[in-house]
C-alpha cells in the first residue's frame, strides 16, 4: 500500500510542477506549421560527476541551443523552443546555422512556437509513475 502511494504521489507532484509545459505540449498539436531558419547555435553541453560500477566517473551531456527565426503575418519572431520535453528529448536536434525547418506556431500567440510539437517521451515519466502506483495498489489488494 505504501509503495503504491509513494509512486502515485511522486508522479502527481512531478506532473504538477511540469503542468505548464504539459499544457503547451498538448495545445501544440493544433498549432500551425510555418517555415523557420536557424539563426544561431550555442553549445550548452555540460558534465556531471558521478559514481559508476568502477568508481568515480564524469558523464558528458551534449546539448545545443538553437535560435529559430520565423515570420507570422509579416512580423518577425524568434524562439529557442525546440520541444516542451527535457534534455533527452532535445538531444536529437541537429541543425546548422542557415538551415531551414518547419516549426509550429500558436495562432493566438505567434511569439510562441516550437519545432517538435506534442508530448515528448520524458513527459510520460510522471504519468507512468501514477499508473505504476495504481497497478501496485490493485495488485496488492488481490
Amino acid at each position: 500500500m505504501l509503495p503504491a502511494l509513494l509512486l502515485s504521489l511522486t508522479g502527481l507532484v512531478l506532473m504538477y510542477f511540469d503542468r505548464t509545459r504539459l499544457i503547451l505540449a498538448l495545445r501544440s498539436y493544433f498549432w500551425k506549421p510555418t517555415r523557420a531558419v536557424v539563426t544561431d547555435l550555442e553549445n550548452t553541453s555540460f558534465v556531471l560527476d558521478g559514481v559508476g560500477r568502477s568508481g568515480p566517473q564524469v558523464t558528458h551531456f551534449r546539448e545545443l541551443t538553437y535560435s529559430f527565426q520565423y515570420h507570422v503575418h509579416g512580423v518577425e519572431h524568434r524562439t529557442q523552443n525546440y520541444c516542451f520535453g527535457g534534455h533527452m528529448d532535445q538531444a536529437s536536434a541537429n541543425y546548422h546555422v542557415g538551415d531551414e525547418t518547419i516549426l509550429y506556431v500558436d495562432p493566438r500567440h505567434p511569439e510562441q512556437a516550437v519545432v517538435r510539437r506534442g508530448i515528448m517521451p520524458s513527459q510520460l515519466i510522471a504519468p507512468g509513475l501514477v499508473l505504476a502506483g495504481a497497478i501496485v495498489f490493485i495488485l496488492g489488494r488481490s
